[in-house]
């Protein structure tokens, strides 16, 4: 298996759903696996979930095939 890994880097100023979402979708061509160790907003109680773009990216992500039989596996750390 060739696996490609790369860094993304997208904590830098203001974090937005539409910027996790062209973090999680980044040259989905060639890119085999993203890990994500950002989490959502957490107070201990509640935690926050991705919205609308994010929730889109990552379906895209593990449904959409880019390469022949091949989807992206996406990994969140929260």
């Amino acid at each position: 298996m060739n696996a490609l890994l790369l860094g993304v880097r997208m904590l830098d100023g203001s974090v937005t759903d539409l910027l996790e979402a062209e973090a999680i979708t980044y040259n989905n061509q060639y890119v085999d696996i993203y890990s994500a160790s950002w989490g959502p907003t957490d107070d201990g109680r509640t935690m926050e979930g991705p919205h609308r773009y994010c929730q889109r990216a990552l379906h895209e992500g593990v449904t959409k095939v880019t390469q022949p039989d091949v989807v992206s596996v996406i990994v969140c750390v929260l």
